[in-house]
């Protein structure tokens, strides 16, 4: 198994809203739906149903969330199906004072 954690940090207004996009190659790597987890507070859903990606969105515009220190977001566990080489590449928004501020998208590359 291999869990993946996104966490984030140094944001300096309450965040609102994010949006997440998990990408993954559905051929090495399965979800494992019974091992998400992701931030306390809000309205949060998710979608481990589709094929070679999960998304998430978690919306808390009353009180937001403060991530002036590290603050997991999103964690996902996968069962490895094969040995080999392969990306897992996240996509996200986070929301402040009804900004979209994009973060730059991260890909690792996992070797089995």
């Amino acid at each position: 198994k291999v869990t993946y954690e996104f966490c984030v940090s140094d944001v300096p207004e309450k965040t609102e809203d994010i949006q997440m996009q998990v990408a993954y190659d559905s051929k090495y790597l399965k979800v494992d739906p019974d091992k998400v987890e992701y931030l306390d507070g809000g309205s949060s859903v998710y979608n481990t149903d589709l094929e070679n990606e999960v998304l998430f969105n978690s919306a808390n515009g009353v009180q937001g969330w403060d991530m002036k220190e590290k603050t997991m977001i999103l964690s996902l566990t996968f069962e490895v199906l094969q040995g080999g080489s392969t990306d897992l590449t996240m996509y996200s928004a986070l929301t402040t004072n009804q900004i979209v501020r994009m973060l730059t998208h991260y890909s690792l590359q996992l070797t089995f």
